[in-house]
């Protein structure tokens, strides 16, 4: 019978906890952790808020071990309004939208600027995606995101970056996972779940709880699923 090996990147333990809960119900530690279910082994790794602390503590973890698949999740914010809150989402293009230049009433990315060229490894057209047949096999909502590391909580902020980029969704570590795994030549995808919509910052409209408790169940599956299929 095949074994699979997956490594979860999360950027807070409280987006995590849930879903450790349903294999230990007692589960409570600060430290990164290990899970097995049936053919399934899980190392839940804990980097840190933002795309430098991701990029450090995921290039750490890759430098030592082999995975079959890697899995950036948590919480995010949303500028398409037809996303429902709480509601996973299959991150399958991301980018970086504050990496660059401000000039006057302007940003530029290191694209655009001519530092960096868009199709450099791993970027296509200035963009990483995740690994598609691994997307493909997920039945959840494609969408389209953006990595920040000042996240965008005030109206001109939001509307340029809204018009810009033309993303779905906006979180803190999805681009510098990508390009940390792609790098690494490790087969990756980004699920979160959302929990505000992009606007002028309100955490009073937020559903933090029920997104992280969604985001548990909606791993849950997937690891389900990957173990069904390892034991036909």
């Amino acid at each position: 019978m095949n074994k699979f090996k997956i490594l979860i990147s999360v950027a807070t333990k409280t987006e995590i906890l849930p879903f450790v809960r349903k294999f230990d119900e007692n589960f409570d530690s600060n430290n990164n952790f290990s899970i097995k279910f049936k053919n399934v082994f899980i190392d839940i790794h804990i980097t840190g808020i933002g795309p430098v602390f991701t990029a450090f503590n995921l290039t750490e973890i890759l430098n030592k071990n082999k995975y079959d698949l890697a899995i950036n999740t948590g919480i995010c914010g949303s500028f398409n309004s037809e996303i429902k809150l709480t509601q996973a989402v299959n991150v399958v293009s991301d980018e970086f939208a504050d990496l660059g230049i401000s000039s006057k009433n302007n940003f530029q990315t290191l694209f655009e600027t001519g530092f960096l060229a868009e199709n450099l490894f791993p970027f296509e057209n200035g963009k990483l995606f995740a690994d598609k047949y691994f997307s493909d096999k997920i039945n959840i909502q494609k969408v389209s995101g953006i990595t920040v590391s000042n996240v965008s909580g005030v109206k001109n902020q939001i509307n340029f970056r809204k018009n810009k980029f033309n993303a779905d969704i906006e979180s803190m570590e999805g681009a510098a996972f990508f390009y940390i795994c792609k790098n690494k030549n490790t087969k990756c995808i980004q699920i979160r779940t959302v929990s505000n919509y992009v606007e002028e910052r309100n955490i009073k409209n937020w559903k933090l709880k029920e997104s992280i408790l969604n985001l548990s169940e909606t791993l849950y599956q997937i690891i389900i699923s990957i173990n069904s299929k390892l034991e036909k």
